[in-house]
Order: structure tokens, then C-alpha cells, then sequence
């Protein structure tokens, strides 16, 4: 049942536009899928151009979220 749940969970994320993600969506998904930051760091996508160096980056940086910043650096 557990890993059917993390399943929908992997699944929702691999859908999900992360451009907007805060370090807590980021460590939610990496705990609620049991794939680790790791993975969820690798398979995150993004629409901006520029990826995880985009708009998910300045975003960390505007808003202060340090914790952010250092996973996606």
C-alpha cells in the first residue's frame, strides 16, 4: 500500500512544473516519493529555458531560502 502511495507521489512530481518549488516542495517530494533529494533534484523539470539555473534559482535567492540555493548549486 506505502509504495503505491509513493508511486502517486513520484508520479505527481515527474508532472509538476517546478520552476516555482521552494525547498520545502523539493524535501516534501524527496520524502513523500522515498526517492531521496538526489533523485528528485535529477528529475525535476522546469519550463524556463534555463532550468534549474532559472526561475527556481532567482526565486531561492529573492526569497531568502538559503536551503534551496545549496541543493540547486
Amino acid at each position: 500500500m506505502a509504495h503505491t502511495k509513493q508511486q502517486k507521489k513520484a508520479d505527481e512530481f515527474l508532472d509538476s512544473n517546478c520552476d516555482l518549488f521552494s525547498s520545502d516542495d523539493f524535501l516534501y517530494y524527496a520524502e513523500a516519493t522515498g526517492k531521496g533529494i538526489d533523485w528528485i533534484m535529477a528529475n525535476a523539470k522546469y519550463n524556463d529555458k534555463l532550468g534549474v539555473n532559472g526561475t527556481c534559482l532567482d526565486n531561492a535567492i529573492i526569497g531568502n531560502d538559503y536551503e534551496l540555493a545549496n541543493l540547486l548549486i
